[in-house]
């Protein structure tokens, strides 16, 4: 092998531990994060599948390159020298104030950031020390800050300030080299959502950057980044050519349809690309779809006439929007397949349906159809307002107990988002009308959630009922009802609308109860 040391440049990784894909599109999309937004301009970014075990992307690579001879720098709080320690003393006041006041959080904030910046400070001076040629600050302040905030309703503010203090010390270290260094920002993501990897270096172009086509390719990945002469059967070879050229996918098209006269008609359409300054089509022929929440939104065109056959686009969270004029099976078909091609590319970990999808429905069976699968089956109901008051006066809760009752926020949505409980129930974006919604505590820790949207010249909507294991106990289920009943009745709303699962038997007890009337069947699918 050559020597690793001759003319090899500078390389920094930073690992921001816990991050991951989707968060951070959403962040980079909302202008929240500058400097990773820059180098996203200027090299290349990809998704990456990882696996519940992994919780760091970089340690059997860095052994690799080790042993290859090339000088890494990788501090960590652990093998720091004392002097090089940060003590809550020498930290800014002004940092603590940037995040949410909770008693609770604040020693372990505190020790976060002081890791987190004596990381940071070894760091730059590895970087001017001109035997480095591979600086790693890999941070797990973002794991600390949602272990501090976990119990707290303000954590998704609190990541939010950690993401956006992550991309200054960002900004910091690439002033540290005047911008003239190859930089790595990467994160092996969550055990249920994907991490990522950007990349930019100095001088060259994205289209002339090796391309990281999955979490085991990155020893090849950094051996080409440090451009070291790897011979064939190295473990830092890689067995083909890291280039956007090679590695960029082809569409997937399914020609699978339901009959010939489809698949001749598949001839007369075309597929297209749109981005949301371009999406008044979809919004015209499909109105109602929140086609601007996707940052690509594939269309199917008629090739003799400019109708609109179909559209198929993903939100940051994995939400499917979808939709196609009736009989339009091979123009669902090219759109569906596109998006699916797209979302492995992203390695994107679910889609899911975002709109109601009717069991036995056209739709539904084209979701299926192109590999989309049944993840619940729900039954609508339809509840009379009055008779689920007369029905909430006979239950009780322990009215001496430590309650709580405040409006819902968008942070109790976070917040409840990530709770296992209610993963499949709270997804991102849900909305609500906060004098109909509320959150409930329990002494002092978050014990449930209930989210009403209203729907003009309609019923409103229960997007969300959640309580707590803890809380069902002392009857939060109650509780939550009879909020929500006062609320409604209040707000003069006279029905609503929920959904229950089989799994959920409380409710489907209470609907029959209340003399609710089943309207329909609904199937929540993903892929």
């Amino acid at each position: 092998m050559d020597d690793p040391k001759r003319g090899a440049p500078k390389v920094l990784i930073v690992e921001w531990a816990g991050a991951t894909w989707p968060d951070l599109l959403h962040r980079l999309q909302s202008n929240q994060l500058p400097t990773l937004q820059r180098v996203a301009a200027a090299g290349l970014h990809t998704a990456l599948a990882t696996s519940s075990a992994e919780l760091s992307l970089l340690g059997h690579s860095l052994e690799l390159l080790n042993d290859a001879g090339v000088n890494i720098a990788a501090p960590t709080p652990a093998t720091l020298p004392e002097e090089a320690r940060v003590t809550p003393d020498e930290l800014d006041p002004a940092l603590l104030q940037q995040f949410p006041s909770d008693e609770e959080a604040r020693s372990a904030l505190t020790a976060a950031l002081c890791d987190l910046y004596a990381v940071h400070n070894e760091t730059v001076v590895q970087l001017s020390a001109a035997e480095t040629q591979l600086a790693v600050s890999r941070h797990d302040f973002l794991q600390h800050i949602d272990a501090a905030f976990t119990r707290s309703p303000s954590l998704s503010v609190a990541r939010r300030n950690a993401f956006q203090l992550l991309d200054l010390l960002l900004a910091d270290l690439l002033h540290q080299t005047d911008g003239r260094i190859t930089v790595v920002i990467c994160s092996a993501g969550s055990p249920s959502r994907s991490g990522f990897c950007l990349h930019a270096e100095h001088g060259k172009r994205a289209a002339e950057l090796p391309r990281l086509p999955s979490p085991g390719m990155l020893p090849a990945f950094l051996a080409s980044l440090l451009k070291l002469g790897v011979p064939p059967g190295s473990p830092l070879a890689s067995p083909v050519p890291l280039t956007s050229a090679w590695l960029q996918p082809d569409v997937v098209r399914h020609e699978k349809y339901t009959s010939a006269r489809e698949a001749a008609a598949a001839e007369e359409i075309s597929l297209r690309e749109t981005t949301p300054a371009d999406q008044h089509p979809p919004t015209v022929t499909f109105p109602g779809i929140p086609w601007e929440a996707a940052a690509v939104c594939y269309v199917a065109v008629a090739n003799k006439t400019p109708d609109l056959l179909a559209a198929a686009a993903a939100k940051d969270d994995g939400g499917l929007l979808f939709a196609a004029r009736p009989n339009q099976s091979a123009a669902s078909f090219l759109v569906l397949s596109r998006l699916l091609a797209d979302a492995r590319v992203q390695a994107m970990d679910r889609l899911f349906n975002t709109s109601e999808v009717p069991a036995g429905s056209p739709i539904a069976n084209t979701l299926q159809e192109a590999g989309f699968v049944v993840s619940q089956t729900l039954d609508v109901w339809l509840t009379d307002v009055t008779a689920m008051s007369e029905r909430v006066r006979a239950m009780t809760w322990q009215r001496d107990a430590d309650w709580r009752v405040r409006p819902a926020t968008t942070a109790d949505v976070a917040f409840w988002g990530q709770r296992p409980e209610a993963t499949s129930l709270v997804r991102p974006g849900t909305k609500f009308d906060s004098d109909l919604s509320f959150a409930i505590e329990l002494g002092g820790l978050p014990a449930g959630l209930l989210l009403i949207e209203r729907l003009a010249g309609r019923p409103a909507y229960v997007h969300a009922l959640v309580v707590a294991p803890d809380a069902r106990a002392a009857g939060g289920f109650a509780l939550m009802l009879a909020l929500s009943s006062s609320a409604l009745q209040l707000a003069g709303v006279r029905q609503i609308v929920f959904t229950t699962d089989p799994a959920r038997r409380e409710i489907i007890a209470f609907a029959r109860r209340c003399g609710s009337r089943q309207l329909r069947q609904i199937l929540r699918l993903q892929r």
